[in-house]
């Protein structure tokens, strides 16, 4: 093999590696997320129901297994959206506490 092909493998493997590592970061980053778990439970819960539908009941609910999917995955992912922008609302509105260090403030002038 040559010198050239040999660099050639190294960098593929070297690109392989490094995407295995990412992909395993992002998903343990996921996995301590509800939002991201519940996810992925109703990915893997409508999957097994569209796989068990079209090869046991193919006949009668196979289209609509397949009909279906463009819901359910609209619903669950544009529920994750707005679950994200919610939580991004909230943090703006009710920050964490941090102690003044000037006068006490009354409420109505911390909210203001």
């Amino acid at each position: 093999m040559s010198e050239k092909t040999k660099a050639r493998i190294e960098k593929i493997r070297g690109w392989c590696l490094f995407q295995t590592n990412d992909f395993a970061t992002n998903l343990m980053r996921d996995l301590k997320s509800i939002k991201a778990l519940w996810n992925y439970l109703i990915l893997i819960l409508f999957f097994w129901v569209v796989i068990f539908c079209v090869l046991y009941h193919g006949e009668t609910c196979g289209n609509t297994a397949i009909m279906t999917v463009g819901t359910v995955v609209t619903a669950v992912f544009t529920n994750y959206v707005w679950a994200a922008n919610a939580e991004k609302k909230a943090a703006a509105q009710f920050p964490a506490y941090a102690p003044s260090t000037g006068p006490l403030k009354t409420p109505e002038d911390q909210n203001g």
